[in-house]
């Protein structure tokens, strides 16, 4: 197992910039330090849709009725 550190120098010493100084520099130098912007302007999966409870509800109970040992006869 490597040293954190040791990693951490290698890459400075290769002049590559990690994705995490990339995150580290946006914050810092462009949001400065703030991190309600910071976090709006990251672009998040939009697949995630709130449900309502009654959609969560019929979704519960078809999954019942799909996985019943007696489903061929509902």
């Amino acid at each position: 197992m490597e040293d954190e550190y040791e990693l951490e120098q290698d890459l400075r010493y290769k002049n590559v910039i990690s994705p995490m100084d990339i995150a580290e520099r946006k914050f810092n130098d462009i949001y400065n330090r703030n991190h309600k912007l910071y976090l709006d302007s990251i672009e998040w999966d939009t697949w995630c849709v709130k449900l309502d409870d009654e959609t969560i509800q019929e979704q519960i109970k078809q999954k019942e009725i799909d996985n019943h040992p007696f489903n061929k006869f509902f």
